[in-house]
């Protein structure tokens, strides 16, 4: 899609470079990380006179003009859910590099129409400053499915609830625990970092972490669950429901306006602040086919691209 000689991708020396046929790979820097952002890649464009694209909520301090992808601005609007001197570290961190983009990003991307209300609220943003560039889910074609996921661990298709969480705060997985204990007789199966049954020692026992799952198991799972459920807190668009409506599965997201906005009709919704039984609504083909329609990476692409040849037309 983008003409060649138009784009560059930045890396630190020693990257595992993508091969792209219009897009070639410059290693640059002798650092990684925060640093090489901050001082090699902002050095590279300083020199290079190119702009940058900062795909991941921070940017170069000590520059103006780049373009900044921030897909949700959670540090800003829930602080209670950075706790203790790490968390109130990466709060500030991020904070001020949101307040650094509403001031002197070129533009802002984000991932949806909920997310740039609230970037345009929390730091006096005017709207059209903002492009919103939603995520999609054709990644998972790329990706097989484990045919002994569910089998290895004693699932039978269509009789679990499925969920990936952490205990970052807006995961909430502290409603599945109680859900659970509502529902003796349906089976949880929660995939996560090992943190989680280090916290949760004692659970329900019909509840079953099963830790860190790799690609191809949670796609068999996701097409194996009953349902995919997802009661966060917060979010700037919500990727994993909707990898699990890809593969077919009924899912169940939180009644918040960002889920209401990407899912429409084709999920069932439950108060992330009151765990009750899960009262699931089968969504029609009709509403799944749309929200599916609506979202792809090419769609998003193409949306990205016309944004950056607006930004070179009328900076001509």
């Amino acid at each position: 899609m983008a003409p060649a000689g138009l784009f560059e991708i930045a890396v630190p020396k020693g990257t595992e470079n993508p091969r792209l046929d219009n897009i070639p790979t410059c290693e640059i820097g002798e650092c990684s990380g925060l640093l090489w952002e901050q001082l090699s890649f902002a050095h590279y464009l300083n020199v290079s006179g190119r702009t940058g694209i900062c795909l991941c909520n921070t940017l170069p301090l000590r520059r103006k003009g780049d373009i900044a992808v921030v897909h949700d601005v959670s540090y800003k609007v829930n602080p209670w859910f950075f706790k203790g001197p790490r968390g109130l570290m990466s709060r500030v961190w991020h904070c001020a590099n949101y307040r650094h983009a509403a001031r002197s990003a070129l533009r802002i991307v984000t991932v949806s129409s909920f997310s740039r209300g609230e970037i345009a609220r929390s730091y006096h943003v005017d709207q059209t400053k903002i492009a919103v560039c939603p995520n999609g889910w054709q990644h998972l074609q790329k990706c097989g499915s484990d045919s002994d996921a569910l089998s290895a661990r004693g699932l039978e298709t269509g009789e679990f609830f499925f969920s990936m969480s952490s205990l970052a705060p807006n995961k909430n997985v502290q409603w599945l625990l109680k859900v659970a204990e509502l529902m003796p007789d349906s089976v949880f199966v929660i995939a996560g970092g090992s943190q989680i049954s280090q916290k949760f020692s004692d659970v329900p026992k019909n509840v079953r972490l099963v830790g860190y799952v790799s690609d191809e198991e949670a796609k068999a799972l996701m097409e194996g669950c009953k349902a995919f459920v997802f009661p966060t807190f917060y979010e700037g668009f919500g990727i994993p429901p909707l990898e699990a409506l890809a593969c077919g599965a009924n899912v169940v997201v939180s009644d918040t306006p960002c889920m209401h906005e990407v899912f429409g009709e084709s999920a069932t919704y439950v108060d992330p602040n009151d765990p009750l039984p899960i009262d699931l609504v089968e969504s029609s083909s009709d509403a799944r086919d749309e929200t599916l329609e609506k979202y792809s990476w090419e769609t998003t692409a193409d949306s990205f691209m016309r944004m950056l040849m607006q930004i070179e037309t009328t900076s001509k």
